[in-house]
């Protein structure tokens, strides 16, 4: 089974600028799927969205943990078929430690 990682903001120099940041690399971070939606017809901006698959879930943790200090970008990610699970300050640590507990791996 693939698990996600979707990482979102309407900057989307924030989110790269966080990527390259995290993987200490200057060029395109290889393995993020990239894409655009209009948030709503009021609002023109577009929300730019990462998305990360993975078969181990354990890779997302030290990322999850490095986006807890970073207020632009939202995230939201899935462990099972169909559910996602908005990341927040006030559950990322909850997050993690399920995460562990789940896939000791």
């Amino acid at each position: 089974m693939d698990y996600t990682l979707n990482l979102y903001s309407s900057n989307q120099e924030c989110i790269s600028k966080f990527l390259k940041s995290f993987y200490e690399k200057d060029k395109n971070i290889l393995g993020w799927e990239i894409s655009s939606h209009l948030s709503n017809k009021e609002n023109k901006n577009p929300v730019y969205v990462y998305t990360k698959r993975t078969t181990n879930p354990v890779d997302f943790v030290v990322l999850l943990g490095a986006l807890a200090d970073n207020n632009n970008i939202k995230a939201w990610l899935s462990l099972d078929k169909d559910a996602f699970i908005n990341i927040t300050h006030n559950n990322i640590d909850l997050i993690i430690k399920y995460i562990y507990e789940r896939f000791p791996y």
